[in-house]
């Protein structure tokens, strides 16, 4: 399934890109800073090995529940770090941060540690990636997620010898903290930056605050591919490269000064070329399939008719030519995005897809780009009803229906040109 027109900026989305697109499985999940776990590993990878490890405590009775109801799962409760002994643990009041200050070497890790007058400051066990790796007998290859708010670099100095057996990280880095410090930790240990996800930013002044960092082996699995598109497809790259630059030019030529001056001079019909050119935008092929699901209705309705209509594209004969626009009309497109990955996954699992002659597109239409869906009209070849359908959009009424049982045998007619109205 090819999912990189699919919205990827949200962990989940590139954890179902590395199983989907590149086949990567890993055998362990090791969560360094789980608080209180992360569900999409466990989404993602069900049938890996999750190990847990997490400083705070209070976390622990969630994290047993957890585990107990994971096919194959464990945790411990102590602080990752560069060197084994007694870590300074400082926690924030709600319990949603912490953060190791200092470790300390001790002869004794089985004493429990004393106690501190801070109420926010405490000692705990530290052990390092690599200790846990080798005590738990962790098989390779792994996947590690890391977020100890700000303490990444010295957990990765602890972690040397599991990062030769690691394909893929994910770090959470600060803007205003430790970025560069993973970035080097991470390059001196043959790694680079493979994906950026979950940014968030500050509301003081709305710049970009963190993100979840992705890194891979320099010269590992996921960076085989050194060109932009395959072979196959260079040339319509090409193609759409020379008429993109062919209509700026055009667009300057017929710039007035005027135009650039006014209130809407940025909204020009020139400009509204330049910025969509649809057939492109859309990925659009011979068979073009409109669907407008209703995402406020029954959760449990809405999953069954989107696997239903997954299932019959996945397996229509004609699916390779394919581009099935799926519009996210009352919903957050991460929302939306999420939903339709998960629900990918599920039906990959169960249903025997034949790839050999290649696959559909799947295109989340946001709200903004249903404004640009009336362009496109003559070339949709049909709207799929879902029975929980949205009415019908303006200037799109013209677009033939089919239900999900006629399209299971539909044998759409190939042609160029525009569906006539």
């Amino acid at each position: 399934m090819n999912n990189s027109t699919m919205s990827r900026s949200r962990i989940f989305s590139g954890l179902l890109h590395l199983k989907q697109n590149k086949g990567f499985e890993p055998k362990t999940v090791i969560d360094v800073g789980a608080a209180l776990g992360t569900f999409e590993l466990y989404d993602a990878f069900p049938r890996a090995r999750h190990f847990m490890i997490e400083p705070v405590s209070e976390n622990e009775p969630y994290l047993a529940t957890l585990c107990s109801k994971l096919p194959n799962a464990e945790y411990i409760i102590a602080a990752a770090a560069s060197q084994s002994g007694i870590a300074e643990l400082h926690i924030s009041p709600e319990l949603a941060h912490s953060s190791v200050t200092n470790v300390h070497q001790t002869q004794s890790q089985t004493s429990p540690p004393e106690p501190v007058a801070d109420p926010y400051l405490r000692k705990v066990p530290a052990i390092t990636v690599d200790e846990i790796c080798q005590q738990y007998e962790l098989e390779p290859p792994y996947l590690i997620k890391l977020d100890v708010d700000g303490n990444e670099p010295d957990v990765l100095l602890g972690a040397t010898q599991a990062l030769k057996d690691t394909e893929y990280l994910i770090i959470e880095v600060s803007l205003f903290g430790q970025i560069h410090d993973v970035i080097d930790v991470m390059r001196s240990q043959g790694f680079v930056i493979y994906d950026i996800v979950d940014l968030v930013y500050r509301p003081t002044d709305g710049a970009l605050w963190q993100a979840d960092m992705a890194f891979v082996k320099e010269e590992g699995l996921f960076r085989q591919s050194k060109s932009f598109v395959p072979e196959a497809h260079q040339e319509n790259l090409n193609v759409h490269l020379r008429a993109w630059r062919d209509e700026y030019i055009k667009a300057i030529e017929e710039l007035s000064l005027d135009e650039y001056c006014s209130p809407s001079g940025l909204e020009t019909e020139a400009f509204e070329q330049i910025k969509s050119d649809c057939g492109e935008l859309f990925n659009l092929r011979a068979i073009n399939l409109l669907v407008r699901p209703n995402w406020e209705i029954d959760e449990t309705v809405l999953n069954q008719k989107l696997i239903q209509l997954l299932k019959t594209v996945l397996t229509h004969p004609q699916k390779h030519m394919m581009t099935m626009l799926i519009t996210a009309e009352d919903v957050e497109s991460e929302a939306a995005n999420l939903l339709l990955a998960s629900l990918m996954m599920s039906v990959l699992e169960e249903t025997e897809v034949d790839e050999s002659e290649g696959e559909p597109d799947f295109i989340l239409l946001t709200p903004e780009q249903m404004s640009q869906l009336e362009s496109i009209t003559p070339r949709i070849t049909a709207q799929v009803l879902l029975e929980c359908d949205r009415p019908l959009h303006e200037g799109v009424e013209a677009v033939p229906f089919t239900s999900l049982k006629d399209l299971e045998n539909a044998q759409y007619p190939i042609s160029s040109e525009p569906r006539a109205n």
